[in-house]
């Protein structure tokens, strides 16, 4: 009895140290399965507890040898065993395992599956042509290359319809060879004709069935979109772009649609927006922007979608947007002054740069909140100033300037009765100051009206307009 477990111990025992070292597996770490190509090249890895005194790589259960085709690698630090197989092909296929040995202790690491994959091979002839689609009378350039074989193959051009087993050879250009292909080019002007024929490649030689590839491609009429190509519309006015289609044939046209341009892509133009708005006719086909806005500034691209030709290159428009811009708005912080008092006077504007804006006094700072921009300046109020005109300027570079002006009180005694707004305005006179004797009646009845008002205006009126004309 005490012998039968002797005995069954001992062989426990033997079996755990024939896969262990100290208690722990010789192996680390298995080699992992992959996936290669033909012609790439992979590695495989073992990790082992200890290092060892022996190790190997087998295929399939046979030992590698490390040549050309296998480089094994051993790292000490790591206890890393790598094997790289160059230039993987189909017969690599199989499992890998790592063998090591220490202290006469053997163990062997789990199945690694290679799995090859084969690259399909290319199928001769092949056929190319200069590009897809060609223009009446355009030069459609067709090529068909092969292998370089000996006794060397027969390449040549046919045309034929499906509908009749009419066919014609089609001249060859040139014929060409390098070392591993020959090809074949012709050239010939694309006609309407080509449309009603189907091209072919054929390969032949005295050993096999001849094989051919087609070409695809098609010859359409030309088609002349005309219309103008730059537009120019004031801000909230409408823009309207009008192009007249003409070809030698009768389009079936399936749909046609306008794209724009923003900060990265073309975007398609939405024709459900009532910002803009499609008018089709036969032959003619205008689009309308509505209400001009400064954001509509930019290049349309016209596309048009046939039965015939499918997609036509597209036409572009540029649109200009002339920006109205209205005059500033001043204020000051109170409606009148006591001398030595720091007057604030600030220039509004809907533009969104303070930097066109320009106002008397000392600039104290700009600044924009994205609905509109606008400066201040300060200076101390001085009893001579008392009905001074204050402007503001807002310049541009797509019309003259604008302007808004405040008559300053300043009193030692402030009269609340009295604001800082002007009782009248001489824009007219910058406005319709071509416009003749008229005019000149129209502004003498303004400066009497305004004397009667306010006494002293004519002079302040003329400082004003001074002011603006400087």
């Amino acid at each position: 009895m005490y012998f039968t477990a002797l005995i069954t111990v001992l062989l426990v025992f033997s079996n755990f140290i024939s896969y262990s070292v100290n208690g722990e597996p010789l192996i680390h770490m298995d080699p992992s399965n992959s996936t290669a190509t033909v012609g790439d090249a992979v590695e495989l890895t073992c990790t082992f507890h200890y290092s060892p005194s022996n190790r190997a790589w087998m295929k399939n259960g046979t030992v590698i040898s490390d040549d050309e085709k296998y480089t094994e690698k051993y790292e000490r630090q790591t206890r890393k065993f790598r094997i790289k197989i160059n230039r993987v092909e189909p017969s690599d296929n199989g499992y890998y395992q790592c063998i090591v040995t220490i202290n006469g202790v053997k163990e062997t690491s789990e199945k690694a599956w290679l799995n090859v994959i084969e690259i399909a091979k290319k199928v001769y002839p092949i056929c190319k042509t200069s590009k897809r689609n060609y223009l009446k009378c355009d030069t459609v350039r067709m090529t068909c290359i092969t292998e370089k074989k000996t006794p060397p193959v027969n390449l040549n051009f046919i045309a034929y319809q499906d509908s009749s087993n009419y066919s014609k050879p089609i001249t060859i250009f040139s014929r060409c060879a390098n070392e591993t292909h020959e090809w074949i080019t012709s050239e010939l002007e694309a006609d309407i004709e080509l449309n009603n024929f189907n091209i072919s490649c054929v390969k032949s030689d005295s050993f096999s069935e001849p094989l051919q590839c087609n070409y695809s491609f098609l010859i359409y009429t030309e088609v002349n979109v005309s219309g103008l190509r730059q537009i120019s519309a004031n801000e909230g006015t409408n823009a309207e772009f009008t192009f007249n289609i003409t070809a030698d044939v009768d389009l079936h046209i399936v749909k046609t649609y306008w794209t724009t341009e923003n900060d990265t892509n073309n975007i398609d133009v939405d024709d459900t927006d009532a910002h803009y708005t499609l008018i089709n006719s036969p032959g003619q086909h205008t689009f309308i922007i509505n209400n001009v806005r400064r954001s509509d500034e930019g290049f349309y691209w016209f596309h048009i979608v046939t039965e015939e030709y499918a997609s036509i290159p597209p036409s572009k428009v540029r649109l200009k947007v002339n920006p109205i811009f209205k005059p500033p708005t001043c204020k000051t912080s109170k409606p009148a002054y006591k001398p030595g008092e720091i007057v604030k006077f600030t220039c509004t504007t809907k533009e969104k740069n303070p930097d066109n804006l320009e106002v008397d006094g000392t600039l104290v700072y700009k600044s924009y909140n994205g609905r509109q921009a606008w400066i201040t300046s300060e200076f101390e109020a001085k009893e001579e100033d008392d009905g001074t005109i204050l402007s503001c300027r807002l310049t541009n570079k797509f019309s003259h300037p604008e302007y808004c002006y405040l008559i300053l009180n300043v009193s030692k005694t402030v009269d609340s009765t009295r604001s800082s707004e002007p009782a009248c305005e001489c824009d007219y006179t910058y406005h319709f100051f071509g416009f003749g004797f008229p005019i000149l009646i129209l502004l003498l009845f303004v400066c009497v009206k305004c004397e009667y008002h306010y006494s002293g205006y004519v002079t302040v009126l003329i400082n004003k307009c001074r002011v603006m004309f400087r």
